[in-house]
């Protein structure tokens, strides 16, 4: 039987020899194809998937994109999907590669420093490669990923076949236990929505760290070694372990925080925070450690020259935009002496001020004069409350899917 595909799994008609009796339905990414009912639908295990759409039928358990339903992350030449939990992309394969083999490197440098030349050569380049196909292996099956290394491991120190047999077993039980120790670590942080590289260091440096003190330790004990090589050896494995699948789970964990936005059932897309995953707060940057609003406006000396610059560059600092490109002199003027005589109420309705928050900035779209007559007020005697109150209860746009223009205050008044 030859079955063609389209990119996302639907079958292309009329290509591709099958007969009846012998149809196999293991099929795109050899997952079962359900056909009862014209269904049409593959079972990935934790989700069905229709190759029509392109699309999962039930919500991405790792909430990796933007939508939960998206298949292969969109990209189905780049990306697999074992069991329905988990995009695998190319990065992902080569990332865990290059992790897995600098851990088995450094977890059995004692055993390459004992050689030299060609023959340490050969034995990092297969510690290496022992490493990155477990790496790879874990994507699927941590278990038979840990077994694989500790026994492999035991083959290249040339360790009897007993002894292959229950380092592949402590191996595996390693696997086990960090994987379930991530894991759970990874659902109390979700608990408390942290995600982006912070959620996925710490998880990762978890799961990696009680692994790898798990194989070293009980890998030198169940080989003879005394207590204290035990610890020893399961010190440096937890600690190389730890960093090593701290730094790539985070790294990832924050990429896809700032490839896929947060969607809010409005459909408004909000940008996340590369460290934290949450939503970026206002006037804070994509890397930005201090993810607070940046509302507040903190100036302790007046500032005695008022300028049509000066209130230009001020706005500029605080992420303040126009989305016209000028203002009248006359109307600030207006609105500046209705502040300065106590007659300017920000929270009346007719004085609110609206517009867009994108990318952190604020685009002011209603209300040009009163923020610039509000900034001149607080340059000139040093009171913000004004302009915080303006910007905080107005109305604004979070990420419009539309161009919108973005200007920095107008310099000069007409």
């Amino acid at each position: 039987m030859e079955v063609d595909y389209y990119g996302f799994g639907g079958a292309l008609v009329g290509i591709g020899v099958q007969r009846t009796e012998d149809r196999n339905l293991y099929q795109f990414q050899g997952k079962e194809r359900e056909m009862a009912f014209d269904a049409n639908i593959y079972d990935f295990h934790a989700r069905q998937y229709d190759p029509q759409l392109g699309r999962f039928m039930q919500v991405d358990p790792a909430d990796q994109f933007a939508s939960g339903y998206t298949g292969m992350g969109n990209n189905p030449v780049m990306g697999i999907d074992p069991n329905g939990e988990f995009v695998i992309t190319t990065a992902i394969i080569i990332g865990v590669a290059i992790v897995g083999a600098a851990f088995n490197v450094a977890s059995n440098w004692d055993d390459i420093s004992s050689s030299s030349g060609w023959s340490a050569f050969g034995k990092i380049v297969g510690y290496a490669g022992i490493g990155a196909g477990s790496g790879v292996l874990a994507l699927y099956n941590p278990v038979a990923a840990g077994a694989a290394l500790g026994g492999a491991n035991a083959l290249m120190r040339e360790a009897p076949l007993e002894q292959v047999i229950i380092q592949a077993a402590v191996g595996g039980a390693a696997a086990y236990a960090g994987a379930a120790v991530g894991g759970k670590v990874a659902g109390a942080l979700a608990g408390k929505n942290l995600s982006g590289f912070l959620g996925g260091f710490i998880s990762g440096a978890a799961g990696g760290g009680a692994a790898g003190f798990l194989y070293g330790s009980l890998g030198t004990w169940f080989g003879g070694g005394s207590f204290e090589d035990g610890f020893k050896n399961g010190f440096r494995s937890g600690l190389i372990g730890g960093l090593l699948a701290g730094t790539f789970q985070g790294v990832a964990q924050g990429i896809s925080a700032l490839k896929n936005p947060n969607i809010d059932l409005d459909g408004n897309a909000s940008s996340r925070n590369f460290w934290s995953g949450r939503d970026r707060a206002s006037g804070r940057g994509a890397f930005s450690l201090n993810n607070s609003p940046k509302t507040s406006i903190h100036v302790n000396n007046a500032q005695k020259v008022v300028s049509p610059k000066t209130v230009s560059e001020f706005a500029s600092d605080y992420n303040l935009r126009a989305s016209q490109p000028g203002v009248v002199k006359a109307k600030v003027q207006e609105y500046y002496n209705k502040m300065k005589t106590g007659n300017f109420d920000p929270t009346l309705k007719k004085n609110m001020v609206g517009g867009f928050t994108k990318n952190g900035n604020y685009i002011i779209g209603e209300g040009h004069h009163r923020v610039a007559a509000a900034i001149a007020y607080g340059m000139r005697t040093g009171n913000y409350t004004i302009l915080e109150s303006l910007i905080r209860g107005g109305l604004w746009t979070r990420n419009p899917n539309y161009k919108i223009t973005q200007n920095a205050f107008p310099k000069t008044w007409k």
